[in-house]
């Protein structure tokens, strides 16, 4: 009985040793699928931060002029006047590296396609103030796909009244 009582103690140590090494395997290789996808998740959250904040860019006035002005009401005095104003931006410096060329290469083919980036606003002095090849600050949303839009431009430090 000696024997047996010897054997069945190897045998349950034997069980218990597959089993720890089991559980050992398991929780390693939950903590290594842990890792990786805590590691994806923080790639996305950080993309996904640059589609959510203000991105600032130096542009460059292409031209100025004025519209049309509307009536306010039928036969109502005009309103104020609008002036469209036709920009470049000249980089994309602000956004991280690996979007930058995807983000140029899209507005450059857009440039190509249906001109300078243009915005309506209601500042009756930016005639005086502003002419072809001034810089502006052009703050922008980005999109995806290489696609953004434009949100405020400034111009020697005043917010040009978009609309």
């Amino acid at each position: 009985m000696g024997g047996s009582d010897s054997e069945y103690e190897m045998k349950r140590t034997a069980r218990l040793t597959i089993i720890l090494c089991v559980l050992l395997a398991t929780a390693g290789a939950a903590l290594v699928a842990y890792r990786w996808v805590d590691g994806v998740f923080r790639v996305r959250m950080t993309d996904n931060y640059e589609f959510k904040r203000m991105h600032t860019s130096r542009g460059e006035v292409i031209s100025i002029s004025p519209m049309q002005a509307e009536q306010q009401a039928k036969g109502g005095a005009p309103g104020p006047p609008h002036y469209k104003i036709c920009f470049s931006i000249d980089s994309f410096s602000d956004i991280p590296l690996d979007l930058q060329a995807e983000y140029a290469a899209a507005e450059s083919a857009r440039n190509i396609k249906e001109g300078p980036q243009c915005i309506t606003s209601r500042n009756a002095s930016l005639p005086a103030s502003l002419k072809p090849g001034d810089t502006l600050e052009v703050d922008y949303l980005l999109y995806g796909r290489g696609i953004i839009t434009v949100e405020r431009l400034v111009a020697s430090g005043q917010d040009i009244d978009a609309s």
